[in-house]
C-alpha cells in the first residue's frame, strides 16, 4: 500500500552472493532499471554491440575519470584461445536461438561476491555441474593462511586493493587458473573417432561469473575509489567510522565470524547445523561416494548428520556413514595443492592426474563455509546500521526474511554477544515430512506495538 521509495526505505537485502548476477533480477520493474547503474552514452553503446554480438566491458582511461569500452578478451583469459580455435576452425560457430525474436537487454556485471557466491548454488542444488576451483585456490591462493588473509581482507573490513595484492598472479601468467567452468567443451564424435569441440548448451547451465574478476569489479558506491571496498567491508568502515558504540558491534561481529568459520573449517562435518545443514556432507557423498549417494534417501540432508547407518534403497547391508570424515580445510587445501603440483594447464596433455571430483568438492566446501557466515556478517553489520541510523528512543521493529541456519544465526548473535533476550519463539525447528508448516502468532506479533508495552 506504500510508494516505491517508502518500500525502498524498508527493505535492506543483506545476501550479496549474487550481486550483479542478471540471473538474479527478481521483476521486470527491476530489470527495466538494471542498465541505469550506467551513463547514457555507454547504455546506448553497449546495447548496440549485444545486438551486433559482441559484449564489451568498462575502463578506465589514463586520467581514472571516464570509461571506454574494451573487447571482452581483455579482462576474460579464456576468450583469445577461444577466438583462435574459431578462426582455425577447431570450433564451430556458437547457434543462436532466436525463436523469441526479443532479447533481454540485461548483463552480468562482475562481482567478487558472485564469483565465489554463485559456488552454493551448484554444491547444494546442481552437483552434476562441474565447477573447477581448486586451479584457482592452488595457483594464486597457494594456501590456507593466505586465503583467510585474502577473503578477511576482501570482505570483512580491508580493501580490495590489498585482498588482490595478497594473490599470487604471476605477472599475468596465472590467468588461466581464474576460470572455473569454460564455454566449450569436448565432445566424442563417434563418426570420427575423435574428440571435438563444442560450445556448451543451456541444458548445462551456463554459468554467469565463470572467472576471477581481477581487473573490472563492482565495489561499494559509499567507499573510496582509490581505494575501493567490497559491500559488506565498507558498512564493516563506515560502522567503525561513526562511534565507539557501532565499532564495538562491528569488531564483535567480525569475531564471531571468524570464530564460527575456524570450528567449520576444524571439522565441517560435525561441526555443521544438525537442524537445517547436511549440504557439505551429501556434496562429499556425491563426489567421493556415489555407490552410497545413489543407494540412500537424500530427501533430508539433515539426517546425514544425524545417523550412522542409512538404509540401502536396493535391499543391500546398510551403510555406514558414520565412519565417513569430511577433511577438514587444512587437510583437503594440502589435497588441492599435491593434485594441482601433478597439473601443468596447456603443458602436459599426457597428465596422469586432473583436478578429481574430491578435490573439488574440497575446495567448494572450503568457498561455502566462509561465504554462508559472510551472510550471517552482513545481515548483522546492516542491523546494526539501520539501528545507528534511528532516533534513540525510537521504536523499531526488524524482521529477517532468511533461512532457518542464517535466523538462528543472527539470533545467537544478538543473544550470546549483545546481552538480548529470547522472548518468544514459534514454529518448530524441525517438521515431520508431510506435517503442515501453519504458524499460530501470538498477539504482539500481529499487534506489533505491543512489543514495547
Amino acid at each position: 500500500k506504500s510508494n516505491d521509495k517508502e518500500c525502498a526505505e524498508w527493505i535492506h537485502c543483506v545476501d550479496m552472493r549474487d550481486i550483479g548476477c542478471e540471473a538474479s533480477i527478481p521483476s521486470e520493474l527491476v530489470k527495466d532499471k538494471w542498465m541505469s547503474n550506467m551513463l547514457t552514452a555507454e547504455e546506448q553503446l553497449l546495447m548496440q554491440n549485444l545486438k551486433n554480438g559482441t559484449f564489451l566491458t568498462l575502463e578506465a582511461d589514463e586520467a581514472e575519470e571516464k570509461v571506454k569500452f574494451v573487447p571482452e578478451r581483455r579482462m576474460n583469459p579464456e576468450r583469445v584461445e577461444v577466438e583462435k580455435m574459431l578462426s582455425s576452425g577447431l570450433l564451430p560457430e556458437q547457434e543462436i536461438d532466436d525463436d523469441n525474436g526479443e532479447e533481454d537487454n540485461v548483463v552480468t556485471f562482475p562481482s567478487f561476491e558472485s564469483f565465489f557466491g554463485q559456488s552454493t548454488d551448484f554444491l547444494y542444488y546442481s552437483k552434476h555441474v562441474k565447477l573447477c576451483y581448486a586451479p584457482f585456490l592452488a595457483k594464486c591462493i597457494e594456501s590456507l593462511d593466505r586465503w583467510e588473509q585474502f577473503f578477511t581482507e576482501l570482505f570483512l573490513g580491508g580493501t580490495i586493493p590489498k585482498a588482490l595484492s595478497l594473490l599470487n598472479l604471476d605477472g599475468g601468467n596465472h590467468k588461466p587458473y581464474f576460470y572455473v567452468r569454460s564455454p566449450i567443451r569436448q565432445v566424442w564424435n563417434k563418426d570420427t573417432g575423435s574428440f571435438e569441440y563444442h560450445y556448451r548448451d543451456d541444458g548445462e547451465h551456463f554459468i554467469t561469473n565463470p572467472y576471477f574478476p581481477f581487473i573490472f569489479y563492482l565495489y561499494a558506491r559509499e567507499s573510496n575509489p582509490q581505494l575501493p571496498q567490497t559491500w559488506s567491508s565498507n558498512i564493516f568502515t563506515r560502522l567503525c567510522d561513526r562511534g565507539e558504540a557501532s565499532k564495538l558491534i562491528a569488531l564483535a561481529a567480525k569475531e564471531w565470524t571468524l570464530d564460527i568459520i575456524q570450528q567449520h573449517s576444524i571439522d565441517p562435518k560435525n561441526s555443521d547445523d544438525k537442524q537445517s545443514g547436511g549440504e557439505w556432507f551429501e556434496a562429499f557423498l556425491y563426489a567421493t561416494r556415489r555407490d552410497i549417494y545413489d543407494d540412500i534417501d537424500l530427501s533430508d540432508p539433515t539426517v546425514l548428520l544425524q545417523k550412522n547407518k542409512m538404509k540401502s534403497l536396493t535391499g543391500g547391508n546398510k551403510h555406514n556413514i558414520g565412519k565417513i570424515k569430511v577433511p577438514s580445510c587444512h587437510e583437503g587445501f594440502k589435497e588441492i595443492i599435491q593434485c594441482m603440483c601433478k597439473v601443468e594447464l596447456n603443458e602436459n596433455d599426457n597428465a596422469e592426474e586432473i583436478v578429481t571430483p574430491r578435490v573439488e568438492v574440497l575446495a567448494e566446501i572450503l568457498i561455502d563455509i566462509w561465504m554462508s557466515r559472510l551472510v550471517d556478517f552482513a545481515t548483522v553489520l546492516k542491523i546494526a546500521e539501520i539501528v545507528g541510523n534511528k532516533k534513540r528512543h525510537d521504536k523499531l521493529v526488524i524482521v529477517c526474511y532468511m533461512g532457518a541456519a542464517h535466523t538462528r544465526a543472527v539470533s545467537d548473535f544478538f543473544v550470546d554477544k549483545m546481552g538480548f533476550k529470547k522472548k518468544t519463539f514459534t514454529g518448530k525447528n524441525d517438521y515431520d515430512e508431510h506435517e503442515m508448516r501453519s504458524l499460530k502468532l501470538p498477539k504482539h506479533l500481529w499487534e506489533v506495538a505491543e512489543l514495547f508495552s
